[in-house]
């Protein structure tokens, strides 16, 4: 949809003018990487209000399990102005965040405007002093200052629960089709080490979902709208976040979320993703994060460079004895203690190359 472009100029704006844009990009190398026995889980949001029908503040509800070990807000607008300071501040539990822009599109999800901005922040201790249960945010809608709309907010946290062994990942970009482009382009997310089976936990988030337009999500060229959206094949992102709409068409918010190791193939070393629309009422969709999280193939590679080594082996003999640990301390069997039954596991492994 095109809305009437106001015309203004500002001396950020000149500035502006001559930058390189961030975008067009999805990945593919993660922003945060981290194994742990855990993995990570999302809240979301809509924050339009024009044509739209959220208001402020609002919440958004994120649990998980265990400990926090990592979290990101992300959020964004479409705008004439991407980063600008009145945008990038935002309120998550009562405090102020400004976020760093993550990606500036060329081009907006045919409403009139230049660019999706996206922004982006570490909001660890924030999550994890305020959580889990419902968070509060406030100054995330629609900008008065620069008449941005908003396109949706996301909390993600990486979370260790004594759980399952997995390589967990986090990404930021900015990808969009638009009034020039029936397609996102393609989305990439890094693999190393490789998947090698087991669960793949997938997570991307789509902005400016409606329910009267249309688009596909393929994730490694499969189809999955329907399948981890809450559309379907022929309309993957249909506005399922967010407040109840008022009205058919309003933009709201969504995500792709599930299980893909069915369709990714033993070995891989990335996923790609992409929303595409027909020509004929195609639905312009954005994607600004997103993460992964799938097994580790070698427990007793505690440095993360594919080897059990030395390095290892070090580790674990500087932190032998300690208790309430964690894998990067060299607790590989998960017990939260660095002791006898984890340097023997190395020992055992000592020299092997992991897939």
């Amino acid at each position: 949809m095109v809305w009437f472009r106001r015309v203004r100029t500002s001396f950020l704006a000149i500035l502006l003018a001559g930058a390189p844009a961030l975008g067009d990009q999805f990945g593919p190398a993660p922003v945060f990487e981290t194994t742990l026995r855990g993995d990570f889980a999302v809240g979301q949001n809509a924050t339009r209000i024009s044509s739209g029908s959220q208001v402020e503040p609002f919440a958004i509800s994120l649990n998980w399990p265990g400990t926090v070990v990592k979290a990101y807000a992300n959020w964004s607008y479409l705008t004439w102005f991407p980063g600008d300071i009145s945008e990038a501040t935002v309120v998550i539990a009562g405090q102020a965040v400004v976020g760093a822009m993550t990606a500036s599109t060329l081009y907006d999800t045919e409403w009139g405007y230049d660019h999706v901005a996206s922004y982006s922040a570490d909001v660890t201790a924030i999550v994890a002093a305020a959580g889990p249960g419902d968070f509060v945010i406030e100054s995330a809608t629609d900008d008065p200052n620069t008449l941005a709309f908003g396109e949706g907010f996301t909390l993600l946290v990486v979370y260790d629960d004594s759980s399952t062994l997995r390589h967990v990942r986090v990404y930021l970009g900015g990808i969009n089709s638009s009034a020039f482009s029936l397609g996102t382009g393609w989305g990439y997310m890094q693999m190393q080490p490789s998947f090698q089976g087991g669960p793949l936990h997938f997570f991307v988030n789509a902005l400016d979902g409606q329910d009267t337009l249309y688009e596909s999500f393929y994730v490694n060229g499969v189809s999955l709208g329907g399948v981890i959206t809450g559309g379907s094949g022929d309309n993957a992102f249909v506005g399922s976040e967010g407040p109840p709409p008022v009205a058919a068409g309003e933009v709201r918010y969504d995500r792709a979320e599930g299980d893909i190791a069915a369709h990714t193939a033993l070995g891989a070393t990335q996923v790609i993703f992409e929303t595409i629309g027909p020509f004929n009422q195609h639905d312009a969709i954005g994607h600004t994060i997103g993460a992964l999280a799938y097994a580790s193939a070698c427990p007793q590679d505690v440095t993360g460079d594919n080897q059990v080594n030395l390095d290892d082996l070090t580790q674990i003999l500087s932190h032998f004895g300690l208790e309430d640990t964690g894998f990067a301390d060299g607790d590989i069997d998960g017990d939260r203690d660095v002791d006898i039954s984890d340097l023997a596991g190395v020992l055992s492994d000592y020299g092997i190359s992991c897939p």
